[in-house]
């Protein structure tokens, strides 16, 4: 990991209240969240060489589950 670059959550599910249920449980812990509604939202607003896990919601309308693996990897 290169110097200051924190690792973050990124979170991806088109229910408000769950995203925001996850945003506020990692900042209890000092870990930067970024939620969105879309697959498509997440892909033009993240940096993919930040380091960081991938909560997906696998039943997104649009693109969701595995397809949205496969074209994020």
């Amino acid at each position: 990991m290169s110097g200051s670059t924190l690792p973050m959550v990124v979170v991806v599910d088109d229910d408000e209240l769950i995203r925001g249920m996850i945003q506020r449980l990692c900042a209890t812990v000092g870990i930067d969240a970024q939620c969105f509604a879309s697959v498509e939202a997440m892909q033009s607003a993240i940096d993919s060489e930040t380091p960081g896990v991938l909560l997906l919601d696998l039943r997104l309308p649009g693109l969701s589950g595995v397809p949205a693996i496969e074209r994020c990897a």
